[in-house]
């Protein structure tokens, strides 16, 4: 049976979520993207009975327990790209050359009947005498678009070599980094989300601020309250920056 409101379940140990004191980026990506997941599918089960709920539950937790993560990538996998990658959601082509892509497209456009797009006609003009085409994913730092672009650049120009280089001072735009990870160790955000998805799961109200500030051990000195309100947007945030943590990690590799 599922707990009452501010009764803390059976299930919640905070020593299980202890291990994720020692994350790094490629620890979180996993245990962000596989919550999205099951938080997105979870339609798709429904409904279901309190027994189909119940082993529901004890597979999710199998899954996403920070206590887990060593056991999870070490099972071997048959097919897939293993426990790590399941569920990430960005893609790995974080500057990707399009333009024959779009060329083809354009040549299928120009070739139809009554075609006067001069605009089209232009770009594909364009296309032939150098202009590419870029899909970019502006989710990744600017630390990993310049890496990436630097790689796609120095490849082209051994194409189509130019004279003379132009130098640029950009600054970086937003990175994860350790302060980020530490205020979401500190605000337990992971065992938030399980708390709150288990409400949704089972169909009842999730606890309170300051029954969720009491469970997972805010200071003493602090208003629980307060505390479990802040640690909601700690996690809200978390999951906001999934697809920057990709990225990231698909970067430079190791992190700051």
């Amino acid at each position: 049976m599922p707990a009452k409101r501010n009764h803390p379940p059976d299930w919640f140990k905070l020593a299980d979520y202890a291990e994720a004191n020692k994350f790094n980026l490629f620890d979180w990506v996993p245990m962000l993207s596989h919550r999205y997941l099951w938080n997105e599918t979870l339609s798709f089960n429904q409904p279901m009975s309190n027994e189909q709920k119940a082993v529901y539950w004890e597979v999710y937790l199998k899954d996403v327990l920070p206590c887990n993560i060593h056991a999870n990538r070490s099972a071997p996998t048959l097919l897939g790209p293993g426990w790590d990658r399941e569920a990430v959601l960005a893609s790995s082509r974080i500057i990707h050359d399009i333009t024959d892509e779009c060329s083809k497209g354009l040549d299928k456009i120009l070739q139809g009947p009554q075609f006067e797009m001069e605009v089209l006609r232009g770009l594909k003009f364009e296309m032939e005498i150098g202009t590419r085409v870029l899909a970019v994913n502006t989710s990744a730092p600017d630390t990993v678009l310049k890496k990436r672009f630097h790689d796609w650049l120095k490849k082209r120009r051994k194409q189509s070599p130019l004279p003379a280089k132009r130098r640029g001072r950009p600054a970086p735009n937003v990175e994860i980094t350790s302060d980020h990870l530490r205020g979401w160790v500190q605000y337990s955000v992971l065992a938030v989300f399980d708390l709150d998805f288990y409400a949704q799961v089972f169909g009842i109200k999730p606890i309170s601020h300051e029954q969720l500030g009491k469970l997972l051990e805010c200071h003493r000195d602090v208003n629980a309250k307060n505390w479990g309100r802040d640690a909601r947007n700690k996690g809200k945030e978390a999951m906001q920056c999934l697809n920057v943590l990709v990225a990231q990690t698909q970067g430079e590799g190791e992190p700051k």
